[in-house]
């Protein structure tokens, strides 16, 4: 990532301005023109100029192809925006995700180049990473259910545009990701103190924690009313653990 993407040479553009406002406005431009440059520089995250921070190039082309999934089938549902959040903080971290999500906001009001798009993550991520984005996109499309024609269609051209050979499996594993975010509602996840991005080996240590904290064995010299709730939040947990292990086929 250069310095003009993250941000960090925001400070010489005042600094160039403001050498061209003198040479040609005299000590008045050399005032003038840094202030010029601030007040019409438009900065895309938090971190740069004015304290913002910066989408690179290829976060911005990765949001790209996100939009243009999301709106491949004509409608832009409530699981798809709720994927693309989990989605985002894990690729982004919490604070550049909130960027990321006004970007998409404007993206999905617009028609996206995804050729553009693509040219820029082909140019800058490896090809492993690339396929890791398509099979992403291809999770994307099954959340809401079922992935329409048009969605398997815009995936598909992306992963030639990307270099990606595309056949059944990628299909077949985004299906089963996707019910990840169907089913079961979020709310079974928390009671684990997880996301439903988390992985099966994650689901299955974050319940044992859980289930040797609450284990009544460990409540003989609590209260009778700590030992009731710590029985109520094992059965939640436990709940919560096969729904969990239900929707995914765990073992």
């Amino acid at each position: 990532m250069s310095a003009w993407e993250n941000g960090k040479g925001g400070c010489i553009v005042p600094i160039l301005v403001g050498i061209a406002g003198f040479l040609f406005l005299g000590p008045f431009g050399l005032f003038i023109g840094p202030l010029a440059a601030m007040l019409f520089s438009k900065p895309r995250g938090r971190g740069g100029v004015g304290g913002f921070r910066s989408l690179s190039a290829t976060q911005d082309a990765i949001i790209a192809l996100v939009a243009a999934t999301v709106q491949a089938d004509g409608r832009i549902m409530r699981s798809e925006l709720d994927y693309v959040r989990l989605l985002f903080q894990r690729m982004f971290g919490a604070e550049l995700a909130q960027v990321a999500l006004l970007r998409l906001r404007d993206l999905l009001n617009s028609n996206v180049d995804i050729y553009t798009a693509c040219r820029v993550i082909r140019m800058t991520m490896a090809d492993s990473r690339r396929a890791d984005l398509v099979r992403v996109l291809m999770e994307l499309a099954f959340v809401d259910g079922v992935a329409s024609e048009s969605e398997r269609t815009l995936i598909q051209r992306i992963a030639v545009l990307l270099g990606v050979t595309m056949g059944g499996e990628q299909a077949q594993q985004g299906r089963q990701r996707a019910k990840v975010y169907t089913a079961p509602p979020v709310n079974y996840y928390a009671v684990l103190g997880i996301s439903p991005s988390a992985t099966d080996e994650e689901v299955k240590r974050a319940y044992r924690q859980l289930a040797i904290k609450w284990h009544p064995d460990r409540m003989g010299d609590k209260s009778e009313k700590e030992r009731e709730r710590a029985n109520e939040m094992l059965q939640r947990i436990n709940e919560a653990y096969e729904k969990i292990k239900k929707s995914r086929g765990m073992k």
